[in-house]
């Protein structure tokens, strides 16, 4: 009898290791969400890791679950400012491959226009010729209609994702806007949609 409650002790203690490991990948999976809902759906599982880690009674894991999840957070609230899940920001520049203008709204939005708007003092147009070049200073993440778009910040102003990724752009990134990996790992936020609510 003692030898069947070791061997289920035992298989319980795999059992939450996985579950443990399970969890960290969700967590992970919070840290790099440039969702609306951000590292939110990931606190349930933050919360898993830490109760499976008193479970399986080691202090170091639960430290370890704790320290992990604090740094999902951190991570997720200042990924604008991350070159590892923004690569433009590492040396990225923007080309211009159609003349145009770039239109700067007040608030700071703006995008590529091909054609010279009248602005009635709430934008301002720089002229933008074919070829130039300018530095990415930085990213904006917005969420229309759920969805994720990932502005550009130049010198000279901001453009849209529809400015570099619409057929026939009117500008080009000399690298990805965002990585290819984070946004993949960041699906698993969408975990609640799983269940029949």
């Amino acid at each position: 009898m003692k030898y069947l409650l070791n061997k289920l002790r035992s298989l319980n203690k795999k059992i939450f290791i996985a579950l443990l490991v399970v969890s960290y990948v969700f967590i992970a999976a919070g840290a790099v969400n440039a969702g609306f809902s951000g590292y939110h759906m990931a606190i349930p599982f933050m919360v898993i890791a830490v109760v499976l880690s008193l479970m399986i009674g080691t202090m170091r894991l639960v430290l370890l679950s704790v320290v992990f999840s604090v740094l999902a957070v951190v991570v997720n609230v200042t990924q604008t400012k991350n070159p590892i899940l923004y690569p433009i920001l590492s040396n990225g520049y923007v080309e211009i491959l159609k003349d145009g203008y770039q239109q700067t709204f007040f608030d700071g939005s703006g995008g590529f226009v091909f054609e010279k708007w009248p602005c009635d003092g709430d934008c301002t147009l720089t002229k933008l010729k074919k070829g130039e070049r300018y530095r990415v200073v930085g990213v904006r993440v917005r969420w229309p209609d759920f969805g994720q778009e990932v502005s550009v910040v130049t010198e000279i102003g901001e453009f849209s994702e529809y400015d570099y990724n619409s057929p026939g752009p009117a500008i080009a990134l000399n690298k990805p806007a965002r990585a290819a990996w984070a946004d993949q790992l960041s699906f698993l936020m969408y975990w609640p949609l799983l269940f029949p609510w």
